[in-house]
């Protein structure tokens, strides 16, 4: 190589020299420069969308706080769990899809429901729990009847 480069003029080492240069500055621009700028542009796109999304969360946040505000009610002092659970589904009218209703303690009852409409349980179970605050800890759903919208339900209720 240094044979070649002593064979050649002054005027065409020089321009060797100038176009190796070139080539070294386009070199360094295509395998680092570019790429490095285009992480940095991706990962800035990308904390903006977080950033916004964030923000939304925060303020769906805040709206969810403000209705949480209600206030939940106690439940009859003069029944017991299991029995103001039982007048709630005779005045949805489901108490004869009850197949077994057993108290685990003062505050727990496992029901089983067979043919009962899914929409309608599902309803009474965000109503209790928002007026009440009983919620549903455990539940095992089975379809019956999927053009009807009838299901199976084994759930553990508990108040708190």
């Amino acid at each position: 190589m240094k044979s070649f480069i002593s064979q050649l003029s002054e005027r065409e080492r020089t321009l060797l020299m100038y176009g190796g240069l070139i080539v070294l500055v386009v070199l360094l621009w295509l395998l680092i420069f570019q790429p490095v700028s285009d992480y940095i542009t991706r990962q800035a796109a990308l904390r903006m969308e977080l950033q916004q999304q964030l923000n939304s969360m925060q303020q769906a946040s805040q709206r969810l706080i403000g209705q949480q505000t209600q206030t939940i009610q106690s439940l009859p002092e003069d029944k017991t769990f299991s029995a103001w659970l039982d007048s709630e589904l005779i005045q949805l009218n489901l108490q004869q899809s009850v197949k077994r209703s057993e108290p685990v303690d003062e505050q727990t009852v496992t029901l089983w429901l067979e043919s009962v409409p899914f929409d309608q349980m599902a309803d009474w179970l965000q109503l209790i729990y928002q007026n009440f605050g009983v919620v549903v800890d455990q539940a095992d759903i089975n379809v019956t009847d999927r053009t009807t919208g009838l299901v199976t339900i084994r759930m553990r209720i508990t108040k708190s």
